[in-house]
């Protein structure tokens, strides 16, 4: 039965089969259906002829088009799953597009993921026609490390057995490997096979292939947080594109520039590249990318701690996702969400949310997004002090990764639980963490994780009193930070600077450092940011006993804090509010203050924080 192989939003998918063949019955009709083992085509074949009493039809030849039009234009099921002579077949679809309106075609044709994948990139003329495609998986079928580190393996041994073959076919053959090098994190063969890709492509003037090629590399520096490399790439596939009047290729790649700028604090650039990217995808009705697009835009407005304008953004994505039956999209949207309701302090709907994609991403079998599920719910569990909850979150995400061999986020969950150990206390444990979380970043090149950790590090000197030590590894981690062009690192380690000349008492330096943050935040739009520096800079004013100077910066701060709906941010500006009445004896003012710190410090559940306010009353 094939309902035992889907999950619910692939049943619904079926039903929309269902719908499009009863409107389209009098015209022509194209669906592309993916599937990803050969046991469901098997069983998507059975039902669909079971269902429709559908015809399939028997090419003998790779210009299936063509035969089709001497033959009644009844509906007929092509199953082209792992079809030998899948490229040729593409190809001729490709030319012989117009056919299928020009003598009335209805057909039903079904893919491995991969060639659907393709066809879609290299057959968009082909692909735009058509009434309805969607991608099925395999829920009976669970994916391990070995079978990856297989699919890399054959991917390999295909190359190596397949010498002296056109350049076409050899580009594609080393795309192959790199593309499952790059699916295990295995980023330095990846780079290897795409290089030699690419150098084949440019000899023979391939522009299309050269295109994909330079972005997928533009991704491989991405991912190691090389970022002004990656724009480089990427730019480049987009003039390319641009220049070959592939469109969606433009999208994908603006796309891809906004993460670069995103990921460089400069929100606004991204939103640019976004936007244009959304534009261009509804222009051409492609709506898997308008969802990604609106939920990238989502991700900057979240960026800039404008949660009521982000959380407009992932729900339209996530109503297309859902429309379109793209699951992996409508567990991305409800992680998006999910931790907006984190960052506003509301705990338990950023639970139901970060659980119910978890859920999707178990049953769609994409052991990545289980793993970053698991992380993300223990931040949660972390914020409401569970750390014994978060810890057990945190170790099993990192059992995943290791077993599916993603370096990347085997390093983030060692820092995740190294920051469990370090709340605790604990800073030699911690410190254990943090350092082989920082030895794996630096071993995969992954740049922004290695100023991530030593930037931990130097929280855990801090912790032990050691402000020199701590000192050096916020300096290091400042100069990645601004190798890479990721402004809002910068801009953190700057606060964490001067926290450090604030508990050496040398405020005249902390607030240097925190003035310099505080512009760099304005800067890129990070307005969470900019109410955390202005609450540092009150903190410094507070210390040398100017009240009006502090109270003026501590409101402001404030005032951002409701506006972007950080809870926790508000809390704690508040509470410093509430310190500075008491401080100068107007203690009705103070308890006003102190009380609704309190109130919402309970909402949010963050029990340090409790305590610390209950210490004032």
């Amino acid at each position: 039965m094939i309902k035992e192989y889907l999950i619910s939003t692939e049943h619904i998918a079926l039903k929309r089969i269902d719908t499009i063949i009863r409107l389209r019955s009098g015209v022509s009709l194209l669906v592309l259906l993916g599937v990803d083992t050969t046991k469901l085509s098997q069983e998507l074949e059975q039902y669909l002829i079971e269902k429709y009493d559908i015809e399939t039809f028997n090419h003998s030849s790779s210009d299936i088009l063509r035969e089709l039009i001497y033959e009644p234009n009844n509906l007929k099921l092509i199953n082209l799953y792992n079809h030998p002579n899948i490229d040729e077949i593409l190809k001729n679809l490709q030319f012989t597009r117009d056919y299928i309106p020009e003598y009335n075609l209805k057909l039903i044709f079904i893919f491995d993921k991969e060639s659907l994948e393709n066809l879609k990139e290299k057959c968009w003329d082909f692909f735009s026609t058509n009434s309805f495609d969607y991608q099925f998986s395999d829920h009976q079928y669970t994916p391990t490390t070995i079978v990856e580190n297989d699919k890399l393996d054959t991917a390999i041994q295909k190359h190596k057995s397949n010498p002296n073959l056109n350049p076409k076919l050899e580009i594609e053959l080393l795309v192959n490997v790199a593309n499952e090098a790059y699916a295990i994190s295995n980023l330095d063969l990846a780079l290897e096979y795409y290089t030699n890709a690419l150098n084949l492509a440019k000899s023979n003037n391939l522009k299309f292939e050269i295109a994909v090629i330079v972005g997928n590399i533009g991704n491989i520096y991405q991912d190691r947080g090389e970022n002004d490399k990656a724009l480089k790439y990427h730019k480049e596939a987009l003039e390319i594109f641009r220049e070959i009047g592939y469109i969606q290729g433009v999208a994908n790649q603006l796309g891809n520039i906004g993460v670069i700028y995103q990921n460089r604090g400069e929100n606004e650039k991204a939103l640019k590249y976004y936007q244009e990217a959304l534009e261009i995808d509804r222009d051409i009705g492609y709506s898997q990318g308008v969802a990604n697009n609106l939920g990238n835009i989502g991700v900057i407005y979240h960026a800039k701690g404008e949660n009521y304008k982000a959380l407009k953004y992932f729900k339209e994505a996530l109503e297309i996702d859902r429309e379109i039956g793209y699951s992996q999209g409508i567990a991305n949207k409800l992680e998006n969400i999910g931790l907006i309701y984190k960052n506003k302090g509301e705990n338990d709907k950023a639970l139901e949310y970060l659980k119910e994609a978890l859920k999707i991403f178990r049953e769609i079998g994409y052991i990545q997004g289980v793993a970053n599920q698991l992380g993300n719910i223990g931040n949660i569990y972390k914020n409401k002090g569970e750390n014994e909850k978060a810890l057990k979150y945190y170790k099993e995400a990192l059992e995943i990764d290791r077993e599916i061999g993603y370096s990347q986020g085997v390093a983030s969950n060692l820092g995740s639980i190294g920051n469990i150990y370090k709340d605790r206390g604990e800073n030699d444990k911690a410190l254990k963490y943090h350092k082989e979380a920082l030895e794996i970043d630096r071993e995969i090149g992954y740049s922004q994780g290695v100023a991530n950790q030593l930037g931990n590090i130097g929280n855990i000197y801090i912790n032990r009193g050691e402000n020199d030590k701590a000192l050096k590894y916020y300096k290091e981690a400042f100069e990645i930070f601004r190798e890479i062009g990721n402004s809002q690192g910068v801009a953190n380690i700057l606060g964490s600077i001067g926290n450090i000349y604030q508990i050496k008492a040398e405020n005249d330096k902390a607030l240097k450092y925190y003035k310099e943050a505080l512009e760099i935040f304005r800067e890129i739009g990070y307005r969470q940011g900019v109410a955390s520096d202005l609450g540092n800079i009150g903190l410094i004013y507070q210390n040398r006993g100017e009240n009006d100077k502090a109270l003026k910066y501590h409101k402001e701060a404030l005032e951002i804090d409701r506006e972007i709906e950080y809870s926790e941010g508000v809390a704690i500006d508040l509470l410093n509010i509430g310190l500075i009445y008491k401080n100068i004896g107007e203690n009705n003012k103070a308890l006003k203050y102190l009380k609704e710190a309190l109130e919402i410090a309970k909402e949010i559940e963050n029990p340090p924080l409790i305590d610390k306010i209950k210490g004032l009353m």
